[in-house]
């Protein structure tokens, strides 16, 4: 085969040409500081650029719930640790209360103060709150566990049906038959 000077010309300046094409694209890259310029550019490094994107996004939503987790362990265990403290000392009476030497008018003092000791952990820590959210009420965290006022107007009733059918029967084997 024969080759010619315009054949190599024209090969010489394919070349150049692409190379021209392939710096443009490191400058573009480094002046943007992006690998691509839009997804058709290369569809597999939009993928995963999307994917790491996502992901960043779950774990720094992850590590926010653990410092809200946390934090709202600190909220719990402050007022159960002020109940064990109250409690340990609600035994002390007890014992105390036990002793036989005690009469009654001494017995009655440190049944009032047991009393006021159960209030206090009763209505201080029972609606304890940690930014806006009640922490000892359950999945109903809006709402406090005790009542504002008393309510003596309302009624309740509770029916439970029992009858023969309503009765189940179990019947357990240990060992052998």
């Amino acid at each position: 085969m024969r080759i010619t000077n315009n054949m190599i010309r024209s090969n010489t300046m394919l070349h150049i040409q692409k190379n021209k094409e392939t710096a443009n694209d490191y400058f573009q890259q480094y002046a943007s500081r992006k690998k691509i310029q839009k997804p058709s550019d290369n569809p597999t490094i939009a993928v995963r650029a999307l994917k790491y994107r996502t992901t960043l996004v779950e774990i720094n939503q992850y590590l926010s719930n653990c410092d809200e987790a946390e934090n709202w362990m600190d909220a719990t265990e402050e007022p159960l640790k002020k109940a064990d403290s109250i409690l340990d000392t609600m035994i002390d009476y007890v014992t105390q209360a036990a002793n036989g030497t005690n009469n009654d008018k001494n017995r009655a003092t440190i049944a009032a103060q047991l009393k006021q000791y159960c209030e206090f952990i009763y209505e201080q820590n029972a609606n304890m709150d940690y930014a806006g959210r009640y922490l000892f009420t359950g999945f109903r965290t809006d709402v406090p566990m005790l009542f504002d006022k008393e309510e003596t107007g309302t009624t309740y009733t509770i029916t439970e049906n029992i009858d023969i059918n309503t009765i189940n029967k179990y019947q357990y084997v240990y060992g052998e038959a």
